[in-house]
């Protein structure tokens, strides 16, 4: 195929060409979640609108620029540099750029696990086994929404401390403080990665403590905690400051987050729920039965995260990381388990070793047959991406007010508008600036007492009519099956003007909308 006179290192290199099982798994893996985003989550279109005047105007808003209800209201914008990016990427790429992105980051971040696991296990093979079971979790979260990069952030804080208490490495500290730069300007789950320094410093120290150790592990602590300081000093370097500090626990405090799922606790009648659970039972088992007591650090990190998890949907894929990562720990130990317990698996072990001592080795055969593996899974993905668009944009149809939107526009419907939560969004991204909305999905910026009336006046409860009159809303934009829909059209001073049994508009009883016709 070469010509005698080829390059011998070329040849060797295109002889080596091929895929081994982990690389082939991590394909599948990417594509299943390329595969499986909507693009419906009702932030994500506020967050490409932020990031657009953010590009657009090189500057990070201060003041609300998207509600009629909350005109410059100060807007601590803490996620500006995701919305950034997303906006690049929808501008550059469209939605298939953006869910590009997000599978992506939702693999890198299993890497990052992956690394971890085998920096302390440094079995491979067991390594992989423990991302895959971190990537059920990964799985159930394909929003691109700027939590992405805090699972990003966290894994490689985690590797890195990881490497630090396993593998007594102190070159790669200095990264942490420089990681926060972007972290803190991402998200508001930096907190996340001080407070797990703090706390590994601080458990270390309990288990220096109660160890014989050398001078050199003092040191390297030592390290460890002047890193946390800078870590610290570099979360500073955000457009808020010091004031940036107290804002996450000022949203996690906020009475308006019980109404919002991803705050709530798990729900364990669903698969989701189950699956953490099943985690946080199988990470307990093998701590239990691990050969080597775990010290204070193996179990209150986890421990910790464990206890988010149970608080709040939005810490459940952390606390399934920091499982991961520390149940390597265990396996690398060994189990005591009870004697038929440790005969069978001695069993399984040998048996699964036997078999594949049976096959005949395919050599570099393997490598290019897992390539054309991986070739072929391209290839029908890409075939079978129109389908699964065409079911996405069906599954969004069916939740988010796309056809109210183009009613609206063709219609030129105009003035203060009342909507949905879960609709704000969607609005300010199909509107913005023509329309402002009522209501989106930055509570935190409109606070308890708004959220409050909002949801009496959604909801219909008791007093929501003077509520309601006080905000002189001209339109309303709404589920179809919302309380307020049925009681304004009641109430006879709004009339419904469309509907798709997914959501409706209904506009004052005014000659401005006079050429409207009815629903009847």
């Amino acid at each position: 195929m070469f010509p005698s006179t080829a390059n011998p290192r070329l040849q060797s290199m295109v002889g080596h060409v091929g895929l081994n099982g982990r690389s082939l798994a991590l394909v599948a893996g990417f594509l299943a979640l390329l595969m499986r985003p909507a693009l419906f989550d009702p932030d994500y279109y506020w967050h490409i609108e932020a990031g657009r005047l953010i590009v657009t105007q090189w500057t990070v808003p201060s003041a609300d620029p998207f509600s009629f209800t909350a005109p410059n209201q100060p807007w601590v914008a803490h996620e500006w540099l995701f919305e950034a990016l997303l906006y690049g990427v929808f501008a550059t790429a469209g939605s298939l750029g953006v869910k590009l992105m997000t599978a992506l980051l939702g693999i890198a971040g299993v890497l990052l696990v992956y690394a971890a696991a085998n920096k302390v296990l440094a079995r491979p093979t067991l390594a992989a086994w423990l991302a895959g079971a971190f990537y059920l979790f990964v799985y159930e979260f394909p929003s691109p929404r700027p939590q992405l990069l805090t699972y990003i952030f966290l894994a490689a804080y985690l590797y890195i401390l990881v490497s630090f208490k396993y593998g007594r490495n102190v070159r790669l500290l200095p990264v942490l403080p420089a990681l926060m730069i972007p972290w803190v300007n991402a998200h508001g789950g930096y907190v996340i990665g001080i407070l797990l320094v703090a706390a590994f410093c601080f458990l270390e120290w309990l288990v220096l403590r109660a160890t014989n150790t050398d001078d050199g592990s003092r040191r390297r602590l030592r390290r460890l905690a002047v890193m946390a300081v800078l870590i610290i000093f570099a979360s500073l370097l955000n457009p808020y400051f010091a004031k940036h500090w107290t804002y996450p626990f000022e949203v996690m405090g906020m009475q308006a987050t019980q109404y919002i799922p991803e705050w709530r606790g798990p729900d364990f009648s669903t698969s989701y729920g189950r699956l953490f659970l099943l985690s946080v039972g199988a990470f307990s088992a093998l701590q239990i039965y691990r050969a080597r007591k775990p010290d204070v650090t193996e179990l209150g990190v986890p421990g910790l995260f464990i206890v988010a998890g149970f608080s709040s949907n939005r810490h459940t894929l952390l606390a399934a990381m920091a499982m991961t990562i520390f149940a390597a720990a265990a396996i690398r130990d060994g189990l005591q388990v009870a004697e038929p317990i440790s005969a069978a698996l001695e069993r399984l072990r040998r048996t699964w070793r036997d078999r594949a001592s049976r096959g005949k080795p395919l050599g570099r055969a393997e490598g290019q047959i897992n390539l054309a593996i991986a070739l072929v899974l391209v290839l029908a993905a890409s075939a079978y991406y129109p389908t699964a668009r065409a079911s996405e944009v069906a599954f969004v149809r069916e939740r988010l007010p796309i056809d109210a939107v183009q009613f609206i526009l063709d219609n030129g419907i105009a003035g203060r508008m009342f909507n949905t939560y879960q609709y704000g969004g969607y609005l300010i991204h199909k509107l913005y600036p023509r329309q402002r909305v009522f209501i989106d999905g930055r509570a935190d910026m409109y606070g308890d007492s708004f959220f409050a009336e909002y949801r009496t006046i959604e909801g219909g409860f008791a007093g929501w009519a003077p509520l309601f009159d006080k905000y002189a809303v001209d339109y309303v934009v709404c589920e179809h099956e919302s309380p307020l829909r049925q009681l304004l059209m009641t109430r006879g001073d709004f009339r419904l003007v469309f509907d798709d049994r997914t959501s409706s508009v209904l506009v004052r009883n005014t000659s401005r909308f006079a050429a409207i016709p009815t629903i009847e």
